[in-house]
């Protein structure tokens, strides 16, 4: 069973650009809402990110080390997977949603997401789709419990 989430980025036109993550997109440490609070903390970090289009895995790294292999059935450790670059499927561009409302409420329909990120004024935060009403709150204070 996957946990699936929406990874976006709140653009300077107010426009967000979001991309479906498969696997692991909890909240938690060891999953999508740690390795973003630690790895992907920049504008061009979580921009590079979202140019891979859909992912099945997030790793600390964009990049596989291009002197090793890295492919969908064997990943390098730490690597990113995307369903374009490592698997060989169609490449699905980011998503743009109008702005934060379209993105919480379309974002479950769109991604089958259960939580939402969104990286706004060089932090991230966090929608929990199974909560109502819906509430964003700083993905910090989300992992530090």
């Amino acid at each position: 069973m996957s946990t699936r989430a929406g990874i976006g980025m709140l653009m300077p036109d107010w426009t967000i650009k979001a991309i479906y993550l498969h696997r692991d997109g909890s909240p938690f440490e060891c999953a999508a809402g740690g390795i973003l609070a630690q790895y992907y903390n920049t504008t061009e970090r979580v921009g590079m990110l979202l140019e891979l289009g859909d992912l099945s895995t997030l790793g600390a790294k964009i990049f596989p080390d291009a002197k090793t292999p890295h492919s969908w059935e064997n990943p390098q450790p730490d690597v990113t997977v995307a369903y374009h670059r490592d698997r060989g499927e169609d490449y699905n561009s980011p998503v743009v949603f109008s702005d934060l409302h379209e993105y919480e409420t379309k974002g479950s329909e769109v991604f089958g997401a259960e939580f939402l990120y969104l990286f706004v004024d060089d932090q991230w935060i966090v929608c929990d789709l199974y909560e109502e009403p819906h509430e964003w709150e700083e993905l910090e204070n989300v992992l530090q419990g």
